[in-house]
């Protein structure tokens, strides 16, 4: 809102502009600088309620704030430090102190162009844009804004982490190699159903359904607080089915252990979730296979599962995805798939005829200039 005064031939006038919270702006001029204030006072009060003063009001520090109280009970401690540590690092020294209204697409692009010039990985600099255009979604949710500017620019693009996996042969040589070690049973679940290393360990005896074969995935070890929490990753409960070979793993380990986890961690050997990536780097040594993360594990058993003839469809159920465009990241076209595709189409020409003409060629329009080389 603001009165301009402008001159022309016959004097002054005063020209009032008004932001409507449409998004529509009205001006009007007037002979009195008295009527055009009276006139901006008027649309003022009739024209703005409360929230459109909050939202005139609001600064993207006190935005950040207001994520920072609210974003705990949505978000896993992880999580949420990470969300932490880029408001904190890079969007408050960039954006601290502008109103919410103020900033607009060319701001969000600036910023895009100088998280780019960052010594920083690819996916850190995807992670940090993706964290203010969350922040802008929420001031959007809230009525704190109208529309979101950064939904108007596209994320940072990078090379993507290559996702690492065992075949089939390590994997067989993994487990054979650790066959007696208090840790097999974790290794051994961990590529034979796909689970997460937290839901591996906060895995209860309540959820193994020895008469129905299935298992319930439903809680999940937190590895800030140390605690079993009583939901997955996704917040989404999955069933997962127990083949012959893992009801007979499960009914053997049943008969051996006490208490109420599957997995007594007490047992396993210095295998906590803090040293998880020393542990089973040496043991990935010790078996004499590629040393992979323990995550990869996971990757490994999506790619097995397509591998065999199952489906993303299913696959997406089984890991616990929410959609299928998550999935198909863990699902490698590996160079067994390659052959098997290559046997798909193969047509063939009629017993006898000639399949490649050297005439032809010869005769075969090329680009001006191109050499050919043709060996009969």
């Amino acid at each position: 809102m603001s009165i301009d005064r402008i001159q022309n031939k016959r004097g002054s006038i005063w020209r009032a502009r008004v932001l409507m919270p449409n998004g529509k702006r009205i001006s009007k001029c007037f002979t009195r600088k008295v009527d055009a204030e009276h006139w901006e006072a008027r649309l003022k009060s009739d024209g703005l309620n409360s929230q459109e003063l909050k939202r005139r009001q609001t600064r993207f520090d006190q935005l950040c704030e207001m994520f920072i109280k609210t974003a705990g009970a949505e978000l896993s401690p992880a999580t949420y430090q990470k969300y932490e540590s880029a408001i904190r690092l890079y969007l408050l020294p960039r954006f601290h102190g502008f109103w919410l209204e103020d900033i607009n697409k060319f701001m969000v692009d600036e910023f895009k162009a100088d998280l780019l010039k960052k010594d920083l990985s690819d996916a850190s600099k995807r992670f940090i844009f993706s964290v203010l255009n969350t922040l802008l979604n929420k001031a959007v949710g809230w009525e704190l804004l109208n529309r979101n500017p950064a939904q108007f620019v596209r994320a940072p693009r990078g090379s993507k982490p290559r996702t690492e996996y065992w075949n089939e042969t390590e994997a067989r040589q993994f487990l054979n190699a650790m066959l007696g070690s208090p840790r097999f049973p974790l290794y051994f679940i961990a590529i034979n159903t796909g689970m997460r290393l937290g839901e591996i360990l906060a895995l209860k005896w309540d959820v193994v359904d020895f008469d129905n074969r299935i298992l319930a995935v439903r809680r999940s070890f937190d590895q800030k607080t140390k605690q079993v929490k009583e939901t997955t990753k996704t917040h989404m409960d999955r069933v997962i089915g127990l083949n012959d070979l893992l009801l007979g793993f499960f009914s053997r380990l049943r008969t051996t252990t006490r208490g109420e986890f599957v997995l007594q961690r007490d047992n396993m050997q210095c295998m906590d979730v803090s040293n998880t990536a020393k542990v089973f780097a040496l043991d990935c040594k010790r078996a004499r296979v590629r040393v992979i993360h323990f995550h990869d594990l996971r990757h490994t058993y999506a790619t097995l599962f397509v591998g065999k003839g199952g489906s993303i469809h299913e696959l997406s159920g089984v890991l616990g995805h929410t959609s299928t465009t998550m999935t198909a990241r863990y699902a490698h076209f590996t160079p067994e798939h390659a052959q098997r595709a290559a046997k798909v189409v193969a047509l063939d020409v009629s017993p006898g005829a000639e399949v490649i003409s050297l005439e032809a060629v010869r005769n075969f329009p090329h680009t001006s200039g191109q050499k050919v080389v043709i060996k009969s």
